[in-house]
């Protein structure tokens, strides 16, 4: 069997080809790995507690979120949300598009609150735990949503019993002050 330049060639080319994939296969790797070792390091540092999984805050505004700064927190209240099968987000993006139903529309809108918690648990910091939110000057308030047939799944009763044993232990709230609407 002859070997011509041209075959030499072309087992070179893949050679090289097969190097390339394979470099970048294994940085592709890499990274990964890395992003997974900050993770579980970032879990470790934080004692293994579970943390809100967003953080997207509304915009400073007069009806939900107006950047008044809260001393200290001594109470908290959980509530129900006029919200069904919602998640996080939506519920958010509700609560910033409130200063718009008020101005525009004159459809009144009160309340707010510093977590929302979505139909599948997830839970959304929006408004920071260190200001207050209209009507509410010392409490952090947990909104959550439920389902179609006005049922709170327990994804949901996990979640906010998660975040309230998180702020009990944080602001030192005792369980005679959480209310419950």
């Amino acid at each position: 069997m002859i070997i011509t330049k041209a075959d030499r060639k072309r087992k070179r080319r893949r050679q090289i080809i097969f190097r390339i994939v394979a470099t970048i296969a294994f940085f592709t790797v890499l990274v990964l790995l890395i992003m997974v070792g900050l993770k579980g390091a970032s879990h470790l540092l934080s004692g293994g507690k579970e943390e809100a999984k967003e953080e997207m805050l509304l915009s400073i505004n007069p009806v939900t979120r107006p950047g008044t700064p809260m001393q200290n927190p001594v109470k908290i209240i959980v509530r129900r949300g006029s919200e069904t099968d919602t998640s996080a987000e939506e519920m958010r993006n509700r609560l910033e598009r409130a200063e718009l139903l008020n101005e525009f529309l004159d459809i009144p809108v009160s309340e707010s609150a510093h977590y929302v918690i979505g139909i599948n648990g997830e839970a959304m910091l929006v408004v920071p735990l260190e200001e207050e939110i209209p009507g509410n000057t010392d409490c952090i308030v947990l909104e959550y949503c439920q389902d179609s047939e006005g049922n709170v799944p327990d994804v949901i009763v996990n979640r906010v019993n998660s975040l309230l044993k998180q702020l009990k232990t944080k602001y030192g709230i005792t369980n005679d002050r959480i209310i419950s609407k």
